[in-house]
């Protein structure tokens, strides 16, 4: 089995994530499993910063708590990560630095004079040092060669050329010099069977997943972790006919320029983080009242205020929640990776269509930022529901009525100016035609009619997925711990704990069934990253089951499975 991790660490601006991206996609076109994640400082310049790129010949979701190893590109990289390494680890850097460690495989390697020989420029020192890894790993060099080509090609044939040939001086230095044992040389041996995989960050997912789906319209203010998927979307507006892309003065001129659009028949959304999303409430309760179908896209990062805005946590469950003033329905889609990304994109689109309502997609910067590797999407396979919207009126039932009171609580909806039937969209509170209204009984009617569409809801919830069913303990989690919950229960099994892990791709509604999926364990321990259990609290109050414990984690670094097990071993 392969499972190798690989730690880029430096300043900002000395190019760990295009070492990253590099050894990343070459790995990936030889039929391996990424999964490449980034712990950035806020800032353009200077700082430290890491990238650890994790590679295997089966499906991987979360970091390693450990390296193999460790690329430093800097002074600093070197004490502060020699730590984070298995014992046997090897350690690439600079020969500049004179480091003594007895406990790993140091590797010296002229960095920046091999780029400034053979590729006429030292900041090529990131293609030597991806070299360097490929020769370690005992990994042909072509592949590599290819793939910077790639990378490289819109600045020229010079600067792919000399890429090339750092990156080659790299590998032909590591070949003669390194002395060591490296216990990561059979990666070759042990070559994945060619595939047709696709490496992709969370946000070109969600991206991706409202193109397939249809989506016309994303207003948006930049915010990370969000504006990537903005990004995507406005890079593309001529390839794909009638997207429209505006970046809005502000959050609410987002939301409101969404819901219009929505309004006017098209599949609209908008794209924010926790702060915009505190702006767009009283928005989201505009689409309530006046039953719009909106998506709206919240990527999380660590709060309240700036907070830590480059890096992750969930601690917007409970607000998204309960965002917006007075009760209205709503769905909240939570994917664990890039593959449930396009997935719960499309199914965004037709459930806010089927039941026009808001329906939130919640993801966070683990989620947008790192890259996954998926198998080949199929955009042919998505299915579009635009539920009860029409673009004709039949005559015969007598004049439309926007807000009808119906048995599922969802109305007829027309494309507005094709029909020749008079419609009205209020955001007071309104007769069936749209009238704005003071009558206690309507009021009563209203109300009832818009909180039925939960009943709807709740019906087509996502199940949880179980994996491993053990009757001891389930671990449960959302979003994108997905993958770090599912290694846990499986290091948990390895110590004789028969455990699950228990993925929620959808927060609420829950599905109806989930109590008693989950009242088959002895112990449920949910596991999420914020301070004060926010899942684990919706859990009981939606189901009655009251978790044995929780597993936080709040510091804005990704979870992994060591630190689960750690955590659920002092829990007793």
């Amino acid at each position: 089995m392969v499972d190798l991790s690989i730690i880029v660490a430096g300043a900002a601006g000395q190019g760990m994530q295009t070492i990253s991206a590099i050894l990343a996609k070459a790995l990936t076109r030889q039929g391996y499993y990424v999964h490449c994640s980034h712990d950035l400082m806020s800032r353009i310049r200077g700082g430290h910063n890491v990238t650890a790129v994790r590679i295997s010949d089966r499906p991987v979701g979360a970091p390693a708590e450990r390296a193999n190893i460790l690329v430093a590109l800097d002074r600093d990289s070197i004490d502060l990560h020699a730590g984070d390494m298995v014992p046997d680890g090897v350690m690439v850097f600079d020969d500049k630095y004179k480091i003594q460690n007895e406990k790993l495989n140091l590797f010296p390697v002229p960095l920046e004079q091999l780029a400034a020989e053979h590729g006429r420029d030292k900041r090529m020192a990131n293609a030597v040092a991806c070299g360097a890894v490929f020769s370690l790993m005992s990994y042909d060099v072509d592949p590599l060669a290819d793939t910077l080509g790639d990378i490289f090609s819109a600045k020229g044939d010079p600067v792919v050329e000399a890429n090339i040939r750092a990156a080659r001086a790299g590998y032909g230095f590591a070949e003669r010099e390194f002395r060591g044992v490296c216990p990561y040389c059979t990666l070759h041996e042990q070559r994945a069977q060619p595939q047709r995989l696709l490496l992709l960050t969370g946000s070109e997912a969600i991206a991706y997943g409202a193109l397939v789906s249809g989506v016309r319209f994303l207003s948006a203010y930049p915010m990370s972790p969000a504006t990537a998927v903005m990004e995507y979307l406005a890079a593309r507006q001529r390839e794909v006919g009638g997207l429209l892309v505006e970046q809005a003065e502000d959050e609410i001129a987002a939301v409101n320029m969404a819901i219009g659009a929505a309004v006017a028949g098209a599949r609209a959304m908008t794209c924010t983080s926790g702060g915009g999303f505190a702006l767009m409430a009283e928005g989201l309760s505009l689409a309530g009242m006046t039953e719009v179908p909106l998506v709206v896209y919240v990527a999380q990062r660590p709060g309240p205020a700036t907070g830590f805005p480059t890096r992750t946590e969930q601690g917007d469950l409970l607000f998204a929640l309960h965002a917006g003033h007075g009760e209205f329905a709503r769905a909240i889609l939570c994917p664990g990776d890039a593959a449930e990304a396009v997935d719960a994109m499309a199914r965004a689109f037709n459930l806010a269509d089927r039941y026009q309502t808001p329906v939130i997609v919640l993801g966070d910067q683990q989620l947008g930022d790192c890259h996954w590797t998926v198998d080949t999407l199929d955009a042919g396979r998505v299915p579009i529901d635009r539920g009860k919207l029409r673009d004709t009126w039949d005559r015969s039932q007598g004049e439309y009525r926007r807000y009808q009171l119906s048995p599922d609580g969802v109305s007829p909806r027309l494309v507005p100016g094709k029909t020749g039937q008079v419609q009205y969209w209020d955001s007071d509170e309104h007769s069936e035609e749209g009238h704005i209204t003071e009558s206690a009984d309507v009021r009563r009617q209203m109300v009832a009619k818009r909180l039925h569409k939960m009943k709807g809801l709740a019906a087509e919830a996502l199940s949880p997925a179980v994996h491993d069913r053990g009757d001891d303990v389930a671990l449960v989690g959302f979003g994108s711990s997905k993958h770090a919950v599912r290694e846990a229960a499986d290091a948990l099994a390895g110590r004789g704990v028969k455990a699950s892990a228990v993925h929620f791709a959808q927060a609420y509604p829950l599905h109806p069934d989930t109590a008693g999926l989950l009242g088959e364990s002895l112990k449920v321990v949910v596991v999420e990253q914020n301070a004060t259990g926010q899942f684990a609290r919706l859990l009981h109050s939606e189901t009655g089951i009251r978790p044995h414990g929780s597993i936080l984690r709040f510091d804005g670094r990704p979870l992994t499975a060591q630190y689960i097990v750690d955590q659920y071993v002092a829990l007793g």
